[in-house]
């Protein structure tokens, strides 16, 4: 597993680059604990302190005298405050209202008492210092410039609040200086009070913050209650947030209740990305609201978290959820509706997407994938789709297609999908591709886990999965992936469950369970389980599809459908009980009893439960599937591979 390096570890840099740490406050001088006179039983009574908050200093208005010492106490009676273990004469003092290295200051550069305001707390600071800004609501706006220090919210997002209403420009502004190393950060505020509506032609770029070549670190913070309107041909280039060049963190963030409404071009409207390093770790996006409507106009979203173009990004522990797009224009079109990566790189782990509605209708209409990540390189691990419903509808054209699309260089280890729908409806026709999955590209794929997902439209192509390698000679794999309980509906179907496309370099597909699929079609289906469409080399082995029920006027392959059998290589593979016609077309021979291929009930731990999210796709022990997949691709514990997602070298990892 990829081991991600976060940017917040620039947090310790020093402006220099070296490694800072506070300067310890001189520590009272300790005395041993003072005595009484001899008791009666012979013993000298000593004092002790209670040191309530066990940080190794006691309260000096609460002794105990004994012989020996008691539990919970110390020989230091110097805390100042005994109910925080992060004051004491050992503290390092930072902006939380205490004392905390006992000098007998409540926090140092404070604004206001230090310092009059924001600014002038910055342009006289040094390099690395704090200011720490008072419990209240803030309205002046203020530039970082090349300065790199820290404004902190004393109590915190719940107490500490910049209110942004009436502000035209940015709230935030910092540029680049020579110390790259260093961080200009803003920590512990609500945000809210932003409500923009451009003039003609206008672009609403950063209402919070606008960076260019600097290094901005954002923390706990809190956007609510905030409002952007495009009309008048304008767009977002970063409504919230905007950076150029250098780095941006953002971490232990929270978006909610952001409304976005109007017309034309609604990409970006929290965070845009050119040229630039981005961060975003423990971030969550919720109960948000992009709505469309023109009845002589285009819509288009693209990249509502994040939309970078040529830039580095890492995304880690953050959700999205709640979120409701309704575009109703003459002509509207997604992609990338979370997040649009046109290039540079995405580095993923553990990212949630739950409850999401995105509806599109117009001439001509299109919901696109969640997350698209361009023609640059991904590393994604640990992403979830659930509860997304996405429908296009349009009198003319319209198209669904996918949760995630990965196109380029990429891997990806640990995706679920879950209950999702996507459908295309029009009165002429309407398409789908790649329904939960497109990678089109060289791919490494494994631990894949679509279930109980629903597509449905005119045409479709590759109704859970599309692969393909688009003219470049470098391959695809995907291995280890359950296909389970979905639905797909077409009048043409090629590929139901899957498609294949090897038009360039080779795809090898392995140790892929396909079960229990319900595929539906008034006209043709061209492989109802997995269709192979092109001549270039395309791999399956140790793989399993059962139980998949095809229903079409006309099948052509019940579980596969091959345009070039000489391009071909199906091994160690079993197809069992999948209803609808043949298992196979485009084959001149039936495979089922060579190259270790079988005809064989699975035997399945579960597959009783009405929900496909409750099946148990692991082998039973007397599984006629166990230990007889592809003889070079060893199960975990060193014996022959099993046929299906839990066998192989990945097998165990799930």
């Amino acid at each position: 597993m990829m081991r991600i390096v976060h940017i917040p570890a620039l947090i310790a840099l020093g402006c220099s680059g070296e490694t800072s740490s506070p300067q310890e406050p001189t520590t009272p001088s300790e005395e041993s604990p003072s005595s009484t006179p001899t008791t009666s039983t012979g013993c000298t009574e000593l004092t002790f302190y209670v040191d309530a908050d066990s940080d190794g200093f006691g309260d000096p208005g609460n002794t105990v005298s004994a012989c020996t010492q008691p539990e919970g106490t110390v020989e230091d009676g110097t805390d100042c405050d005994d109910t925080s273990e992060l004051a004491n004469p050992l503290g390092e003092e930072v902006c939380d209202g205490l004392d905390n290295d006992c000098d007998g200051q409540v926090d140092h550069n404070t604004v206001p008492g230090d310092f009059d305001s924001i600014q002038a707390a910055i342009d006289a600071l040094p390099h690395d210092a704090e200011a720490c800004v008072a419990a209240g609501i803030w309205t002046e706006p203020f530039d970082f410039g090349d300065h790199q220090i820290t404004i902190t919210g004393a109590g915190g997002p719940e107490h500490t609040t910049f209110d942004l209403s009436g502000l035209e420009g940015p709230f935030v502004t910092a540029t680049g200086g020579e110390d790259a190393g260093c961080l200009a950060t803003v920590r512990g505020f609500t945000i809210t009070g932003i409500d923009r509506t451009p003039v003609k032609l206008d672009v609403v770029s950063g209402a919070f913050l606008r960076a260019s070549d600097a290094s901005v670190y954002l923390d706990e913070l809190v956007f609510t209650g905030n409002r952007l309107a495009m009309e008048d041909f304008g767009g977002f280039a970063g409504g919230l947030m905007s950076v150029t060049g250098g780095e941006l963190s953002v971490t232990d963030t929270v978006v909610e209740d952001l409304e976005v409404t109007g017309q034309f071009d609604l990409s970006a409207p929290i965070l845009y990305a050119q040229d630039a390093s981005v961060l975003l770790g423990g971030v969550t996006l919720r109960d948000t609201v992009v709505t469309g409507k023109s009845q002589k106009a285009g819509c288009s979203l693209t990249g509502l978290m994040i939309h970078a173009v040529g830039s580095d990004v890492e995304v880690y522990d953050t959700e999205v959820r709640d979120l409701s797009v309704d575009l109703h224009c003459d002509g509207t079109f997604t992609a990338g509706v979370v997040a649009y990566l046109e290039s540079g790189t995405l580095v993923s782990e553990r990212w949630t997407l739950e409850d999401i509605d995105a509806h599109t209708t117009g001439r001509w209409a299109s919901v696109g994938a969640m997350i698209q990540a361009g023609w640059g390189t991904s590393h994604i691990t640990d992403l979830t789709l659930s509860g997304i419903t996405a429908l296009a509808q349009s009198p003319t054209s319209a198209g669904a297609f996918g949760g995630l699309v990965l196109l380029g260089d990429s891997t990806l280890q640990g995706f679920v999908a879950h209950g999702n729908v996507f459908e295309a409806s029009s009165d002429l026709g309407n398409a789908s591709a790649g329904g939960l999955l497109t990678a089109i590209g060289a791919s490494v794929m494994s631990h894949v886990d679509l279930r109980g997902n629903t597509v449905d439209a005119s045409s479709v192509r590759g109704g859970m999965v599309l692969l393909e390698t688009y003219g470049s000679d470098e391959s695809l794999a995907l291995s280890n992936a359950i296909v389970a309980g979905n639905t797909v509906q077409a009048d043409f179907i090629s590929g139901g469950v899957m498609s294949a496309d090897a038009n360039g370099g080779p795809i090898t597909m392995s140790h892929l369970d396909l079960v229990g699929n319900t595929v539906l079609s008034s006209g043709q289906v061209w492989g109802g389980a997995l269709s192979v469409t092109d001549d270039h080399a395309t791999t399956v082995h140790s793989s399993n599809i059962s139980g998949n029920d095809i229903d079409g006027k006309q099948v052509q392959g019940a579980a596969l459908w091959v345009w070039d059998e000489t391009a071909l290589t199906w091994t160690h593979t079993n197809v069992f009980g999948n209803t609808g016609g043949s298992a196979f077309h485009g084959l001149t021979d039936d495979p089922s009893a060579a190259h270790g291929n079988l005809v064989a009930a699975p035997l399945h731990t579960d597959l009783t439960a009405t929900d496909p999210l409750a099946w148990d796709l692991t082998l039973q022990p007397a599984s006629p599937l166990v230990d007889v997949g592809d003889g070079e691709a060893l199960d975990a514990d060193g014996s022959p591979s099993d046929i299906g997602a839990y066998g192989g070298p990945l097998g165990a990892s799930w």
